[in-house]
């Protein structure tokens, strides 16, 4: 998406090549496009995917197509022949160590760079236009969870496990042309307090439910969590919820105000903690991350996060009370600063629902 910025990046580090091997993020990000396999390789004057013929794909302009082909290694050689040390960039973050010393020893004159870093803060920032396909997937999920709740109060035969209503979100996300962000989960009580619950056949039960998902749209993530009750909450869960609500959307007006002062992320997840006050000891995550082409990304909003709120920089706000054996509860927002306020990409309604 941004390739002529990190051109700039390259020329001025003096890099010969960046190579991203699949399962790169950075390749779907940069050519748009997701093939089943593909490398790509980036100079500061060029770009080229190889892409394997079973896939017929276009990637974004400029970046120009090769056939992948298992000589690519060696087109590779022919490449850089001319250079006596060639320094070429690597994503270590998703090069698997095999794969690294295969390539060191078929290159041995080469200088490899980690340009991990370099890719992170290159995504951490989205175009207008990212942003829109981001609202986008943001809106799709809405749309999903709408359909969901209308559609329980109506027949709630249909979703006698945390699986049905699961398959259902998924339903009609994919109905709206988008996949999902992640394995969606559904956390009834009291799962709800595992924070990472997996999705099963568990019935569902009488109490707080848990719902965790998002949309995927053009290769991008939306991110959104809600909280439901099955029958009438009881007067502490309604007190645990409420205390939770009331800190998401402090936290969300706090982030604004500590955009336009440049506050650090780590003071964001530690208000999050004041705001909590002797609840603060059931918040066992961090209080968000980054969203983008993956789920988790820069930044991570939590505790020695030096990162500022930078314009254009999604992530999540997502406080939680999680009281194990019990219960757990947790609000998920997706937002970004435009440079004036802050923006919520999940429009979702927030209070507990009675289902």
């Amino acid at each position: 998406m941004k390739l002529k910025e990190l051109q700039t990046i390259l020329k001025e580090q003096q890099i010969d090549l960046l190579l991203l091997i699949h399962p790169d993020p950075n390749i779907n990000y940069l050519a748009q496009i997701k093939p089943s396999y593909s490398v790509i390789k980036i100079t500061t004057k060029q770009a080229t995917i190889l892409l394997s013929n079973l896939d017929h794909l276009t990637p974004r302009e400029p970046i120009q197509t090769k056939e992948y082909k298992k000589t690519w290694r060696s087109d590779l050689k022919e490449q850089l022949k001319e250079l006596k040390e060639p320094k070429i960039a690597i994503n270590k973050s998703t090069l698997t160590i095999k794969k690294f010393e295969s390539l060191q020893k078929e290159f041995p004159k080469v200088e490899w760079i980690d340009f991990s870093e370099e890719l992170n803060n290159l995504r951490l920032t989205k175009t207008e236009e990212e942003l829109v396909v981001m609202q986008k997937a943001a809106s799709i999920a809405d749309n999903a969870l709408a359909n969901f709740i209308k559609t329980y109060k109506n027949d709630s035969t249909q979703f006698l496990t945390e699986l049905d209503i699961a398959l259902f979100l998924e339903r009609e996300i994919r109905k709206q042309g988008a996949t999902l962000s992640f394995p969606t989960i559904i956390a009834t009580k009291p799962r709800s307090a595992i924070p990472h619950h997996i999705t099963g056949n568990d019935r569902l039960q009488l109490g707080l439910l848990l719902v965790d998902f998002g949309a995927r749209y053009k290769g991008y993530c939306s991110d959104m969590t809600r909280m439901f009750s099955i029958g009438e909450p009881t007067e502490e869960e309604k007190a645990d919820f409420n205390l939770l609500l009331k800190t998401q959307e402090a936290c969300i007006k706090k982030a604004e105000e500590f955009a336009k002062t440049r506050e650090k992320l780590e003071s964001l997840d530690a208000f999050a903690r004041e705001q909590l006050k002797d609840k603060a000891k059931f918040f066992t995550h961090s209080l968000g991350h980054g969203v983008g082409v993956k789920i988790h990304e820069a930044p991570k909003v939590a505790k020695d996060c030096t990162q500022i709120i930078e314009k254009n920089m999604p992530f999540t706000i997502e406080p939680g009370i999680y009281r194990q054996g019990k219960w757990g509860l947790r609000i998920e927002d997706m937002v970004f600063w435009d440079g004036n306020k802050l923006q919520i990409l999940t429009k979702s309604h927030k209070n507990l629902i009675l289902l």
